[in-house]
């Protein structure tokens, strides 16, 4: 919100004229006029700032550099995943997989709406210990082999009323944890954060928000830092 209101009073400040500088005012919340534009200074406000060497985060520093070819032309890293042997990345438009050197390998899947095929990847999720790719398409989860061949789709919409994710991942290759966007409560306020199914998208426990966001303006994050470390989610 913070940031939001930055940028209404930097956007207002570029829409106003010299000569409404002098006489536009406007009434604060303490009764108080205050001239338009208003001026923030964002810099001054940060006095903590300090350079974090990579050294702090990691042993080792590796750069590697993706193939380019007609086949993967990348609008944008929306999501990766790094295997053993392979990364796997999406761009919204398709799902890529790579060599651990970049060297590109194939697209996985085919774009369109036929069956099989998909329009968009909202997000995906691999099973290294089966060779396994889940990848989400507008309310289903499309399942493929590492070798990029179709296996099955598994319906999300419509096991749980409003229950529609765009991130999870996969537990001991038995269960899905699908995490659910924290949206406003308009008419449906999202009654779950995380609910486990089976591999078959079946619910078998749900946890209930406890942070409910009330119907005002904001931004819905809909993907959030979400992963397994040292076993724990």
């Amino acid at each position: 919100m913070i940031q939001l209101f930055m940028l209404y009073f930097l956007l207002l400040s570029s829409c106003v004229n010299e000569g409404e500088k002098k006489h536009r005012i406007v009434q604060s919340a303490n009764d108080k006029k205050v001239g338009l534009p208003y001026k923030i200074n964002i810099a001054e406000k940060f006095n903590n700032i300090e350079d974090v060497p990579l050294s702090i985060l990691s042993k080792q520093l590796k750069y590697i550099a993706l193939e380019t070819t007609p086949d993967c032309l990348l609008r944008k890293i929306d999501h990766i995943v790094f295997t053993n042997n392979f990364i796997f990345i999406s761009d919204l438009d398709a799902l890529y997989k790579f060599g651990s050197d970049g060297s590109f390998i194939q697209k996985i899947g085919k774009t369109g709406r036929g069956p099989g095929e998909y329009r968009n990847v909202f997000t995906f999720a691999i099973d290294e210990s089966r060779n396994k790719i889940y990848l989400t398409n507008w309310g289903i989860i499309q399942e493929y082999n590492f070798a990029g061949n179709y296996l099955r789709s598994i319906k999300t919409r419509g096991i749980i009323k409003d229950f529609e994710s765009t991130q999870y991942i996969i537990q001991n290759s038995e269960k899905f944890i699908f995490h659910i966007a924290n949206e406003p409560e308009y008419s449906n306020p999202m009654k779950y954060s995380l609910i486990v199914t089976d591999t078959n998208a079946r619910p078998t426990v749900k946890f209930r928000n406890y942070h409910k966001r009330k119907s005002q303006p904001g931004i819905i994050i809909p993907k959030s830092p979400f992963y397994f470390f040292q076993g724990k989610l």
